[in-house]
């Protein structure tokens, strides 16, 4: 089992970072090849990229969790089609929101908050990306797919392939063809399409992984695959709405440049939540699988994997992150400004605190998922997402200015661990003796 379990999560860790530098390659060349205004303009409308990536991890961890459940309990034809379900629902979707998202792009980036200064910045990057949802939601759902069906390998190496296109379509777009920001969308939006590219090369033709059925499209199949999903969609768009929330505080706060501060400490956190989701959606196909299977000791087996490897990953980040913080600051603040440089520091030094809750968190709420108990997977998303965060955002910043905004996430992302594990501490007396089981 350890031995699967290094297979899956490795090579799913190195699968999601590749995912995430989209992001983090954009911030970097925009603020070196742009300048902060730029940077800013972008960092308003990034909470619709998570959006769009939110409904594919749904849509993908939904019908890998189904599937891999069928599958252990040898129901094949069922499992296919619950593939033809996935696959369907996401295009459908992604169109739908190419469509929406190209037509309303300025009145979003005026909802987001985008002055005369960032309208520009904001809505030529957001209106590429929508343009291209349907390929980021596709890709999303085959990675799960491709996992589910035992090989992450091929998920790690599309993903690793999309990242380094978009490093090298964005070193051409924005410093060659000078597009700007319109640039750095249109490279994250190329970038999946060859990921998607590789997969459905091996899914249909090379190594034959799926059968694709077709079948009569059924509304409960559906629902299922959105609900079994759906606490994955929550903590994903939690990075969005608390995003959102975020931006609207800091540019009360500190203005332009602390949005510019935020903006670092953002992206970077997109790669780190990226680690721990490779952790969740690696030990997905293995839980649910002994699970369908009947394996208790298994599933107990791979959690407590799970939670070390979350818990060593956040304290070797945040070391990094704290020693290294200005270095690390100084790679986006090309400009050498001070009054950034002081907000973003203190900003990475608390914001960071949060990691080895979040890290325990997100497992956590894989792990429920994977065992189809999706209402305490769900709930547990929510607080993290909104119950919690919104209203302590709020207090802490009313308490203590922005660094009450960077103290926000730690807070939250405590409490909800502390929530989690006192829901499910039961004492129970037997013979005299008390025994405590969580």
């Amino acid at each position: 089992m350890l031995k699967e379990f290094i297979k899956y999560v490795s090579l799913n860790v190195l699968s999601m970072l590749g995912v995430s530098v989209y992001v983090l390659c954009d911030t970097f060349f925009i603020a070196n090849g742009i300048g902060t205004d730029a940077l800013s303009g972008l960092n308003l409308v990034l909470p619709f990229f998570a959006f769009i990536c939110a409904v594919g991890i749904m849509l993908g961890s939904g019908t890998a969790i189904r599937y891999s459940i069928l599958c252990g309990q040898n129901r094949f034809e069922e499992a296919r089609k619950t593939i033809f379900h996935g696959s369907i629902t996401a295009l459908i979707l992604g169109v739908l929101i190419s469509i929406f998202g190209f037509i309303y792009t300025n009145p979003i980036a005026e909802l987001m908050g985008a002055d005369k200064t960032l309208m520009k910045y904001a809505t030529d990057y957001i209106s590429v990306i929508f343009m291209f949802a349907w390929a980021l939601i596709i890709n999303q759902l085959f990675m799960c797919l491709t996992r589910a069906a035992g090989f992450p390998k091929i998920a790690m190496i599309a993903g690793l392939v999309s990242s380094f296109s978009n490093l090298f379509l964005d070193i051409i777009f924005i410093y060659h063809c000078k597009w700007g920001n319109w640039g750095a969308a249109f490279a994250s939006g190329l970038a999946p399409c060859f990921a998607i590219i590789i997969q459905f090369y091996y899914f249909i033709f090379y190594k034959k992984i799926f059968k694709f059925e077709v079948a009569k499209l059924n509304l409960k199949k559906i629902i299922d695959i959105c609900c079994l999903g759906f606490p994955s969609f929550v903590t994903e768009i939690s990075t969005g709405v608390v995003m959102t929330c975020f931006n609207f505080k800091i540019l009360e706060l500190s203005g332009n440049i602390g949005i510019a501060a935020y903006s670092i400490i953002a992206n970077i956190a997109i790669v780190v939540a990226a680690m721990f989701t490779g952790v969740a959606q690696g030990i997905q196909p293995l839980i649910s699988l002994n699970f369908g299977a009947g394996k208790k000791e298994a599933v107990h087996q791979v959690s407590r994997y799970a939670y070390i490897t979350t818990t060593l990953m956040s304290i070797s980040a945040y070391l990094l992150f704290y020693v290294f913080s200005k270095e690390i600051i100084n790679v986006f603040n090309s400009s050498n400004n001070l009054a950034l440089t002081s907000l973003a520091d203190t900003g990475l030094k608390v914001y960071y605190l949060c990691l080895v809750f979040m890290g325990a968190n997100t497992v956590t709420t894989s792990i429920l998922a994977s065992k189809t108990q999706s209402l305490k997977s769900f709930l547990l998303s929510l607080c993290r997402a909104i119950l919690l965060v919104i209203p302590l955002l709020y207090l802490l910043s009313y308490l203590f200015g922005i660094v009450g905004v960077w103290a926000t996430i730690p807070v939250t992302e405590f409490i909800t661990m502390l929530i989690f594990l006192f829901g499910n501490t039961h004492i129970s007396k037997d013979s005299g003796t008390v025994t405590v089981t969580k």
